[in-house]
């Protein structure tokens, strides 16, 4: 493996997922790039996946662990595992969830093209996150004209869409996979912030990818360095999921772009909620007004199903 002259901390947000981290720890473990440390966040899990974790410790002391002791939902995860990069002198965080199986050379592919960068500080690139069972992409790789909102803005599905042009040595610019193998320099984290631990799920990757693209951070997905990763069901959401995908959503277009909800836009989020799933008209509204009212009180709990 090859040493680096930067500190890399490779981080992962797990819950009572064994099959999911064990193979996600053999495959980071065995990276042709060895990060400084690789740090798990356990959401509260029961004991086996310590037990799971320390069983790899053993074989590598530059993993760490760290038990939330509460499940905060991705976000809260994300948001510690940044937060804990940016206090503990590392220069970069590479970050993935529990279901990534990235390629063994994929930390280094996504490495070497941001330390290329002229403005490599100001440059945030990530691993190309591709299905686990063909080369559609998990999910889409966005072209962006205006905002990300826009009715103007198109979408690739496959890497073989993309025109050539539009890949600049290895890098497709304008969009990243967050947080599937996401490269962030830690004083980017210190500059804007680590991610909204009030997400809980559903939004929190887009929230922080929008509040570095409006601060003008440099934003890419490496097309070499590729990590698989489940594609969602359509229909397959139940009322957890999509309550927090409403309010999150709904949250992110009126923080960011507060004009969206003065205008059609603002109605297309309520008609979601029925295409998606018709029983959960309450839902709906609710998620979307207590996004309007800034109400993040609602916990997994309150809803008849958890995670």
């Amino acid at each position: 493996m090859k040493m680096i002259e930067h500190k890399i901390l490779l981080t992962v947000v797990t819950r009572d997922r064994l099959n999911c981290l064990n193979k996600f720890l053999d495959l980071v473990s065995n990276q042709t790039l060895k990060p400084t440390n690789i740090l798990v966040i356990d959401n509260d899990s029961k004991p086996d996946t310590k037990s799971l974790v320390q069983k790899y410790i053993s074989k590598d002391p530059s993993i760490l662990y760290l038990n939330t002791k509460r499940n905060g939902g991705g976000a809260g995860g994300q948001s510690i595992a940044l937060t804990y990069a940016a206090s503990n002198g590392y220069d970069l965080v590479y970050t993935l969830d529990d279901d990534c199986e990235p390629d063994l050379n994929a930390l280094e592919q996504v490495y070497k093209k941001w330390f290329s960068e002229k403005d490599r500080e100001n440059t945030v690139l990530s691993s190309t996150a591709l299905s686990l069972t063909s080369d559609e992409f998990s999910f889409a790789l966005w072209k962006l004209k205006r905002n990300i909102f826009s009715n103007g803005n198109s979408s690739y599905s496959r890497l073989n869409q993309i025109p050539k042009n539009e890949i600049i040595n290895d890098v497709y610019y304008g969009w990243s996979h967050f947080f599937l193998g996401v490269l962030i320099p830690v004083n980017l984290i210190k500059k804007y912030g680590s991610v909204n631990p009030k997400y809980f799920i559903r939004g929190d990757e887009l929230e922080y990818f929008v509040r570095l693209l409006e601060s003008g951070v440099r934003l890419g997905a490496v097309t070499t360095s590729i990590v698989r990763h489940p594609q969602e069901l359509k229909g397959q959401i139940n009322d957890l999921k999509l309550y927090y995908t409403l309010r999150n959503n709904t949250e992110i277009r009126v923080k960011y772009y507060p004009s969206w909800k003065y205008n059609k836009l603002f109605f297309k989020i309520w008609l979601l909620g029925f295409k998606i799933i018709r029983k959960t008209k309450s839902i709906t509204y609710q998620a979307v007004f207590d996004a309007i009212n800034g109400d993040f009180s609602k916990q997994p709990g309150d809803f008849p199903k958890e995670m």
